[in-house]
């Protein structure tokens, strides 16, 4: 058993967690691929272009995930922990995509809604926003984590 605050959570949860998180991460990022002009590849291609991002977004939202736990255990809530993660993987992925837009790592191009007052792209921060969250609360579901 893991314990992670009120949790105990058996050995597999890292394992379970990154598992659906790359696959999440992987379909995710090929759906959106085409957004950007660097990945607005053919399918095939975009597919084996995006791995790489989805692994790196894997431990990304590993450590949102872990940030969210920790702060939900000192507010004893669980609600707050799905908020938190929510929260962090918003504010990161906005610092994130400013600065490889700042740094011409990557841009967009007419297929990526921008969102207002941040100025970066609906997409990866809808990613951010929603997954780190959601493959926690299905992995907790698929493992039974009370």
């Amino acid at each position: 058993m893991i314990h992670l605050g009120r949790w105990k959570a058996p050995r597999r949860l890292p394992i379970a967690f990154a598992s659906l998180a790359v696959v999440l991460h992987w379909a995710w990022e090929t759906a959106h691929g085409p957004a950007y002009v660097e990945t607005n590849l053919q399918l095939a291609q975009r597919v084996w272009h995006c791995f790489p991002m989805a692994v790196l977004d894997t431990a990304w939202s590993g450590a949102i995930v872990l940030l969210a736990i920790a702060a939900a255990r000192d507010l004893r809530r669980p609600s707050s922990m799905w908020l938190i993660a929510a929260a962090a993987g918003a504010v990161t992925a906005v610092a994130v995509e400013r600065f490889a837009l700042e740094t011409g790592r990557w841009t967009y191009n007419e297929l990526m809604p921008i969102v207002p007052l941040v100025n970066v792209g609906l997409w990866p921060l809808a990613q951010m926003l929603v997954l780190p969250p959601l493959t926690l609360h299905l992995v907790k579901a698929m493992l039974k984590v009370r």
